[in-house]
């Protein structure tokens, strides 16, 4: 598998990235058009052990700082998928999809954009299994533009 080529270098935004997706790669996106079933989700559930004084490393802020930090060191989570453009029915035509890129942005990954960490409030461990199912069984969440999408509470 070729690896990652530099296609830009811009003042502020920094350096862009890309290389094709592997065969493996390429099968979720067209499991993608279909319904999304090799999508997965996993919870976990954190207690603290010092109560209130460390309430402060669940806070949003701190979430958002380590999904940062999390792009940063794993950038395929900051990427976003490219495909080339045709004239027809991207439904119908494969040729696309196997010809599809990562692009990594450096300036996205050192950034949050709207949307792309979700804070939903749950009461409990039976809400959090109930709020998994409709992430896999409702509308699909992830999109070329946001393979990799966290939730927090």
């Amino acid at each position: 598998m070729p690896g990652w080529t530099l296609v830009n270098t811009h003042p502020i935004q920094g350096r862009t990235f890309e290389r094709p997706l592997s065969p493996a790669e390429v099968a979720f996106i067209l499991d993608a058009r279909i319904k999304g079933s090799a999508d997965s989700a996993q919870y976990f559930q954190l207690r603290l052990l010092n109560g209130s004084r460390d309430a402060y490393l669940f806070s949003n802020a701190n979430i958002l700082r380590a999904w940062i930090s999390t792009k940063t060191r794993f950038p395929l989570a900051g990427a976003t998928i490219r495909r080339p453009k045709t004239d027809g029915d991207l439904n119908d035509n494969l040729g696309p999809a196997l010809q599809a890129h990562f692009v990594v942005q450096e300036h996205d990954l050192a950034t949050v954009q709207p949307h792309e960490v979700i804070f939903e409030e749950v009461a409990n461990a039976e809400e959090l299994q109930a709020k998994e199912v409709e992430i896999l069984d409702g509308p699909r969440a992830l999109s070329e533009d946001l393979p990799v999408q966290p939730y927090g509470d």
